[in-house]
């Protein structure tokens, strides 16, 4: 068994303090077990490192979009047109293994 001596106090709002309770209940676990459960296990994701991310699947969003309409128009996809998706689909890709390497670390 481990030996705790450290003790940590915080402050809730009423309604964090009831949903805190509520999924504790729901948990079957003891409150000490559940929050150290939660705390120490659970896998972070910093909101700041998924802003770049963000942006550029915004852009490639709004580039598929104009394919899209032009694809609709026509008839047909350029061979220009998919190698802008498959570029852009690869940068997402790349971003999402770079966010994941740190937030892994």
């Amino acid at each position: 068994m481990v030996h705790r001596t450290k003790k940590m106090t915080f402050r809730l709002s009423e309604e964090e303090y009831r949903q805190i309770k509520e999924k504790v209940e729901e948990s079957g676990l003891s409150q000490q077990k559940f929050l150290l459960k939660t705390a120490l296990e659970k896998e972070i994701f910093h909101i700041k490192e998924f802003q770049t991310l963000i942006f550029h699947v915004k852009k490639i969003g709004i580039n598929i979009n104009q394919i899209a309409r032009n694809c609709n128009g026509t008839g047909a996809i350029s061979n220009d047109d998919m190698i802008e998706i498959k570029e852009g689909v690869n940068m997402i890709w790349q971003l999402l293994n770079q966010s994941k390497i740190h937030t892994q670390a």
